[in-house]
């Protein structure tokens, strides 16, 4: 509640809860957009997005691929549903050097950004709920750990989960079965 009276931005309450868990950690808290000055990130060994369109994933897809670094994206929408209940819907990709991007995985094409830049489908708020971007993330740090220490062994490429908040699942994406066929 003092955060938002106070209006503390996102990256301030970020980087006073990830100091408070690891005093000893490095946090960089830079109060501008990434494209602004993006030499602190290129030192990152993996990046975790969490952006509100398909353009800015796309352009810092390409930004970490560009320069070697893991991107892990996590994205969640509600949306009208086709009964009188919102969608919730949401998806965790992990964009690595070498292995498919989010356009070879159907996530981000050109006809989408299309839309996307019409301002096509509903107007207005997107609403995030909480519970939904907990779970998402709650499975990407399992990814970050996974690439970062290896742990569990190997990881299997490529990894896109889509998740479902109406039916509570998180799976493979149904667009894995289409790449493992081409």
């Amino acid at each position: 509640v003092d955060d938002v009276k106070y209006k503390i931005s996102k990256a301030q309450n970020a980087t006073r809860i990830y100091r408070g868990l690891l005093p000893q950690a490095k946090a960089i808290f830079i109060q501008k957009r990434w494209q602004e000055d993006s030499l602190p990130l290129k030192r990152c060994k993996l990046i975790i997005g969490c952006l509100d369109n398909l353009r800015e994933r796309d352009m810092a897809e390409a930004f970490c691929r560009e320069n070697g670094i893991h991107y892990i994206d996590i994205g969640l929408d509600v949306a009208k549903g086709a009964d009188v209940y919102p969608r919730l819907a949401g998806q965790i990709i992990a964009s690595t050097p070498g292995r498919p991007c989010m356009r070879c995985l159907g996530f981000i094409t050109n006809d989408l950004l299309g839309v996307e830049a019409a301002e096509y489908g509903e107007a207005g708020p997107r609403a995030q709920v909480g519970f939904g971007n907990s779970v998402l993330v709650g499975a990407a740090i399992s990814i970050v750990t996974q690439v970062i220490t290896g742990w569990a062994g190997p990881i299997c490429y490529p990894i896109y989960l889509q998740y479902d908040g109406n039916e509570n699942y998180m799976k493979p994406h149904t667009k894995l079965d289409l790449l493992s066929k081409m």
